[in-house]
């Protein structure tokens, strides 16, 4: 990859997926900050890039800035989007973003991974944000965790991260931020990071998903929305792609053929989270 060209190539490629909504939500206002300061941002939904990879790398080797989005599954960044950065090739010091959107529970440590992936990238890692938003195995209940988030006061604490940072996006040199103040402290999220939020685990906490093929009539919704390529040559479910448990599929079926049973869950997430958080409101964090 190209290095940064500094204030005489003020580009960014934003790198994201979204099942819900809300990274991309998220991710568009941090790139309308940017394009308020001169960028031009170019965006890609990793998810529709599947095959084409190659395209957003050469995007992202002629950008001066880095991008980088994920909602949090079970305390990780999203697996397609760590892989696309552990294959991506390497930079030299290009200054970098990445933020997080978390329905409250846990962010684990989505944003170390993130932040070590852009690292050993040789990226220069300036910013992380971990924002809060409305959970997304909720939209069955009507009073979601982090219900009507991302809103204001969330835009208001990255206008000032990006803010603060922003001197700093055109410098050549130095190092990565010191991202270990993200890692994971809470013995909860701990716990729960090294238990039931292992790969391996979640097939059997999370609730599967249910396809009735005669159900569907063949709209194509789900494909459109799922993030991992599983459903990609429905009616055939592409059983060696791991099921990341975003439940938008089942959101978006207006023939019910996509269902999963994710009411259970709504009682053990509120539990989870006030485990989580205590009695304090959840609140959106930045790093610089």
């Amino acid at each position: 990859m190209a290095g940064n060209n500094g204030a005489q190539n003020k580009t960014a490629a934003h790198i994201f997926i979204s099942p819900s909504g809300s990274t991309k939500k998220t991710g568009r206002a941090i790139c309308s900050m940017l394009e308020e300061r001169g960028y031009t941002v170019r965006e890609f939904n990793l998810a529709k890039y599947r095959g084409r990879e190659k395209e957003v790398y050469e995007a992202i080797g002629a950008s001066s800035l880095l991008v980088v989005g994920s909602p949090v599954y079970a305390g990780s960044a999203l697996s397609p989007v760590t892989a696309f950065l552990n294959k991506m090739p390497t930079a030299n010091k290009k200054p970098a973003l990445a933020y997080v959107t978390y329905g409250t529970v846990s962010k684990g440590d989505s944003l170390f991974q993130l932040a070590g992936a852009l690292d050993r990238k040789g990226f220069k890692v300036l910013g992380l944000a971990a924002v809060v938003a409305e959970h997304s195995m909720m939209f069955k209940s009507g009073n979601p965790l982090g219900k009507g988030r991302p809103g204001e006061s969330d835009n208001g604490e990255i206008k000032s991260w990006v803010d603060s940072i922003s001197s700093s996006l055109e410098s050549t040199g130095g190092k990565s931020m010191d991202y270990s103040v993200a890692r994971q402290r809470q013995l909860f999220g701990k716990v729960m990071q090294a238990t039931a939020f292992r790969p391996e685990f979640q097939g059997f906490i999370f609730p599967p998903v249910s396809f009735r093929e005669e159900s569907c009539d063949s709209c194509g919704a789900c494909i459109e929305v799922c993030p991992s390529g599983r459903l990609d040559n429905l009616p055939r479910i592409n059983k060696s792609v791991k099921c990341l448990h975003c439940y938008q599929c089942v959101k978006v079926c207006g023939e019910s053929a996509m269902s999963a049973p994710v009411r259970l869950m709504q009682p053990v997430l509120h539990a989870l989270a006030r485990i989580s958080r205590g009695s304090s409101e959840p609140v959106t964090t930045c790093y610089r």
